[in-house]
């Protein structure tokens, strides 16, 4: 690790880091709940109804203590804004306006720069943590609301056989495969009573990463992005299963959390004359910035004076 003359390098050790995250976890908790509408209103007024603010139906009751722990100090938010609303799941097949609801929830968060220190990694990702990487520790919670059977002979009943004319689809290009129309998700839930939650211990190996965003007049944006290589769940059998819930958390980390927290390589900067600061450029002596290294996250800027 090389600096210039005119360098500034900021050291940010793991345990401070997992400080941040916690406190950026209980900022920012819809970057880490999310569930479906009916959830959200059925959460909201369980907490109401619940003498301890708390209630029974969140699969995960931690941002909902942390945000009842606020009102010491601050307002505290309402239920609804703990949350991320997502679209109701389809269900193969059937042409309907219902969906199946749920809910996800990203717990505990502990994040372990190399060298393997404070996280005991499973065998699978033991030799995975090299250089420049860092190792998360991730409890995740999950929830299927499963429709009451109960509540379904007139969904069922509305269902028309082979053939029949459905009135209140006549002509939808939508629902017609062979038109290749965009696909439109469930608009309302099926009844439900209760969330069926079940929880995983998580491990990952993740990188920081630089990449480049063209827009539309073609130019180009370099960023910094915090993305999963690999995933690793324990205690999960059968090894299908395992391998499909592992698939499905590393799109939900690369593709709906982790890119909320990229960081264009512009806005790291710091303007006041006569000095001016900036993330310091790739070159043969900073070959990684930021940089993982020795328990610490490492990050190099150049100061200028004007």
């Amino acid at each position: 690790m090389a600096t210039a003359p005119n360098a500034l390098t900021i050291a940010l050790h793991e345990q401070a880091f997992n400080t941040i995250i916690r406190a950026f976890r209980a900022q920012f908790p819809r970057l880490f709940n999310y569930a479906t509408p009916d959830l959200i209103d059925a959460i909201e007024e369980d907490v109401e109804n619940d003498p301890k603010g708390v209630g029974t139906l969140a699969c995960d009751k931690t941002p909902i203590i942390e945000n009842n722990r606020r009102s010491q100090r601050h307002r505290p938010r309402p239920v609804r804004n703990l949350f991320t609303p997502v679209p109701y799941l389809p269900i193969p097949g059937y042409d309907g306006d219902e969906g199946v609801s749920y809910i996800l929830q990203i717990g505990r968060v502990k994040v372990d720069f190399f060298p393997n220190r404070i996280i005991k990694l499973p065998k699978e990702l033991d030799r995975e943590l090299k250089e420049q990487r860092l190792g998360l520790e991730l409890k995740v919670h999950m929830g299927i609301a499963c429709p009451d059977k109960n509540k379904l002979d007139s969904f069922i009943d509305a269902i028309p056989p082979p053939g029949a004319p459905d009135p209140d689809k006549p002509d939808d290009p939508k629902k017609d495969p062979t038109t290749g129309g965009p696909f439109d998700f469930p608009k309302n839930p099926f009844p439900v009573t209760k969330i069926d939650c079940f929880h995983l211990n998580v491990y990952a190996i993740a990188r920081v990463k630089r990449r480049v965003y063209v827009v539309d007049n073609d130019e180009e944006l370099e960023y910094l992005s915090l993305e999963v290589t690999k995933v690793e769940i324990e205690d999960v059998t059968p090894a299908g299963f395992e391998d499909s819930m592992e698939c499905l958390i590393y799109l939900i980390l690369n593709f709906g959390v982790l890119p909320k927290l990229r960081t264009l390589v512009r806005d790291i900067a710091f303007a006041q004359p006569p000095f001016s600061v900036e993330l310091t450029p790739l070159n043969n002596s900073v070959r990684f910035n930021p940089s993982v290294e020795k328990d610490q996250l490492f990050i190099f800027l150049d100061v200028k004076t004007n």
